[in-house]
C-alpha cells in the first residue's frame, strides 16, 4: 500500500518522504513536482495555483494523486499541503494509502518557511491572506481524519522523523497481521 504524507507546507513531508522511500526501498514522489511536470508547461505548482485559482488547482492535484496511486502501489508520496481540502483527494487517500500526518507548531513551520526559498502563493479567504494559524485551524481536522499515524516533527531531524514513521508502520503491519490471523 502506498504511504502518503500529509501536513502543512514545511512540515517535513518531502525531506522525510525521500528518506523513508530510501529506507523502505520504494519510489518517492512529491505530488507538487509531479503536478507541475504533468500540467505545468514549465510552471511550478505554486505558479499554477496562483494562475488557475484554488478550485481548478485542487482538481489537477486530485488527478495527479490518482495517477500516482495507479502507477506506484508501493510509493511514498509527499502530498501538497492543501490536497486534503478537496473531498475527492481525501476520499482517495483514505481508501488507497496509509496516511501519515506530519505536524509541527506554527512557530517552527514559520521559521522553516522563512528559510525556504521556494516561492509559494499566498492563499486568500474573504479578501485577506490566510496566516499559518488559519491554515492549521482549517486543515488540522482534515489531516487528522485521514491519519493512520500522526508524527510531531517539531525540532526533529528528518532521520528521526523517518524512524518514528517506520516504527508506526511496523506496528500497523503487526496489528493487521494479528487481525487477519497471519
Amino acid at each position: 500500500m502506498p504511504i502518503a504524507l500529509v501536513g502543512l507546507r514545511c512540515s517535513g513531508k518531502s525531506s522525510a518522504g525521500k528518506l523513508l522511500a530510501e529506507r523502505r526501498a520504494r519510489p518517492f514522489f512529491d505530488s507538487d513536482l509531479e503536478l507541475a511536470r504533468r500540467f505545468g508547461d514549465g510552471r511550478s505548482a505554486g505558479d499554477l495555483l496562483a494562475e488557475l485559482g484554488e478550485p481548478a488547482f485542487r482538481q489537477l492535484e486530485w488527478r495527479t494523486l490518482v495517477a500516482l496511486l495507479d502507477s506506484a502501489e508501493d510509493a511514498v508520496i509527499a502530498t501538497g499541503g492543501g490536497a486534503v481540502t478537496n473531498p475527492l483527494s481525501r476520499e482517495l487517500l483514505g481508501r488507497r494509502a496509509f496516511t501519515v500526518y506530519l505536524t509541527a507548531p506554527p512557530a517552527v513551520l514559520r521559521a522553516r518557511a522563512e528559510a525556504d526559498e521556494t516561492l509559494r502563493p499566498t492563499l486568500m479567504r474573504a479578501g485577506r491572506p490566510l496566516e499559518l494559524e488559519d491554515l492549521l485551524a482549517l486543515r488540522d481536522p482534515l489531516y487528522r481524519s485521514l491519519a493512520a499515524l500522526v508524527v510531531e516533527t517539531g525540532d526533529r531531524a528528518p532521520a528521526a522523523i523517518v524512524s518514528l514513521i517506520d516504527t508506526g508502520l511496523i506496528e500497523a503491519e503487526l496489528r493487521n497481521d494479528r487481525s487477519t490471523g497471519r
